[in-house]
């Protein structure tokens, strides 16, 4: 037992084993009684601690002495002594004076330094402290980006005449809005956050021409086509809406929404309009060849990184995680051997990141992937409101011996051969109903069983041709699908991922 004395009695104590120790107790248990379990164990050393807190004393209290007592038995009793921190001159002098003389001053500063040195605090603290550091870490590993910072002190521009750079003669120029659209609410010299409140603001006019352009670049993403034609030009010298009163109403909704994007999309695409077939009489096509009164729904081939994301989601390989760096899927080699300031080696991905969304791939200015320039995808050299759309045989080529696209077709054959369906016909009319999401006809299964035959008698006689197909790419392979089998399969997908309607949204 550990005793210690306080305020004329030895009444906090710990003990290891029974009670046998009944010396000046007063009754079985109190609060200053404190069981800390079995004995320690015989024949080695053992360190006994007690947290003062544990046996009743508080802080302020004066211990004046420790004693150590035994019963039945040897002990050997070796260094003893109080574990504490060095407290400052303020808190030293607090505990020295009389509880009840304390000031509320001194009482605080008991307290705060308690809280500072208590040990479930140092738990937490110290837990803090390793968040910290794993904080830290984290923002060492992402990547950096430069952002734009307001100058402490604004730079003076003036009007340069004749744009002589050299000449600072002119007006000075403060930061301001054509006076014909009104004035910024602002105090002080405009900034860039003003700006941002006059363009969406009500009062300011412009909210409404705003809200038109996200409008019409919104429909133009759904239908193919914008309601204002020229969604790059939205002024005077663009072209003017088909459908004025239309576009007018979904701005002035989408404002009174609190701008509310999801509403906007989720307001276009439940309309009838939207869901309209996009196969039409030939009456309809030839009165309005271009759709523009939206008699039927439109056709157009997705955006070059969709066109990427269907092949590998159809495949089952997409990988649809949120953020990080960029993916870098396989290209051809030497593609940036024109970057020579300095000189760019590209490392393609040989984990799962170069099965991530096409949104997410590397892209070097002028040098953009080649399947998104197969694609129209832009540069990026300059903003582009509005993609072109073409049909090149190099788009064809890139679906078809591509490697992200042969590895796509891979999978999505060893999916067709794992479901185990009963016949061929079968098996087809799964996989077209996967990539195109419709039931194919029959003459068209017809089409694609005499694809497969042929493929497995070319296989059969090129067993080296199969084996190569299929080594291409990383995912792994199902070893008990037969070689020659899932390499005909392999040719059958291809096909059906290189359909015009598996890339077009019809």
């Amino acid at each position: 037992m550990l005793q210690f004395f306080t305020n004329g009695d030895w009444i906090h104590r710990a003990v290891w084993g029974s009670d046998a120790i009944n010396y000046g107790r007063k009754t079985k248990s109190w609060q200053g009684y404190r069981r800390m379990g079995a004995l320690p164990a015989t024949g080695e050393w053992t360190c006994l601690e007690i947290h003062a807190k544990d046996i009743g004393l508080k802080p302020g209290d004066v211990v004046t002495g420790w004693a150590f007592t035994q019963s039945g038995g040897t002990v050997h009793w070796d260094d003893a002594g109080v574990r504490t921190s060095v407290a400052p001159a303020e808190v030293v002098e607090a505990l020295r004076t009389i509880r009840e003389q304390r000031t509320k001053s001194q009482r605080a500063t008991i307290a705060k330094h308690h809280a500072k040195t208590a040990a479930s605090v140092a738990l937490v603290r110290a837990r803090l402290e390793e968040l910290d550091h794993t904080a830290q870490a984290l923002d060492k590993e992402m990547p950096s980006m430069l952002v734009t910072k307001a100058l402490a002190k604004p730079r003076t521009v003036k009007v340069l005449p004749r744009g002589d750079w050299l000449d600072d003669s002119g007006p000075v120029v403060e930061p301001a809005i054509p006076s014909f659209l009104g004035k910024l609410d602002t105090h002080g010299r405009a900034n860039r956050m003003d700006l941002a409140k006059w363009l969406v603001g009500r009062e300011a006019g412009v909210a409404g021409l705003t809200a038109r352009v996200f409008v019409n670049r919104t429909w133009a993403m759904l239908f193919g086509t914008a309601l204002c034609p020229s969604p790059e030009d939205f002024g005077g010298q663009g072209k003017p809406p088909n459908h004025s009163a239309l576009l007018d109403q979904l701005a002035i909704d989408f404002v009174d929404s609190g701008w509310d994007v999801k509403a906007l999309v989720r307001r276009i695409v439940s309309s009838r309009t939207y869901q309209q077939a996009s196969m039409a009489h030939s009456g309809v096509a030839n009165r309005d060849p271009l759709n523009e009164f939206y008699a039927r729904q439109s056709r157009q081939r997705l955006p070059a990184e969709m066109v990427r994301d269907i092949a590998l989601q159809v495949s089952g390989l997409l990988v649809d995680h949120v953020g990080g760096p960029s993916a870098k899927p396989p290209q051809p080699a030497g593609y940036y051997r024109h970057l020579n300031f300095p000189p760019r080696r590209y490392r393609a991905d040989q984990d799962r990141d170069r099965w991530r969304r096409g949104v997410y791939v590397h892209w070097q200015r002028q040098f953009l992937h080649p399947m998104l320039r197969a694609f129209d995808a832009p540069t990026r050299e300059e903003c582009t409101a509005q993609r072109p759309i073409s049909n090149t045989p190099l788009a064809a080529l890139t679906l078809m011996n591509d490697p992200v696209f042969v590895e796509a077709a891979r999978a999505f054959a060893q999916r067709a051969l794992q479901a185990k369906f009963g016949n061929d016909r079968d098996g087809i009319a799964w996989a077209m109903r996967e990539a195109t999401a419709r039931t194919p006809s029959a003459a068209e299964v017809d089409v694609l069983r005499k694809l497969l035959v042929a493929g497995r008698k070319h296989f059969a006689k090129n067993p080296k041709a199969a084996a190569a197909l299929l080594a291409v790419g990383h995912s792994p392979r199902d070893a008990s699908i037969v070689v020659i089998e899932h390499a005909a399969w392999t040719q059958l997908t291809r096909t059906i991922l290189n359909l015009h309607e598996t890339i077009s949204r019809d």
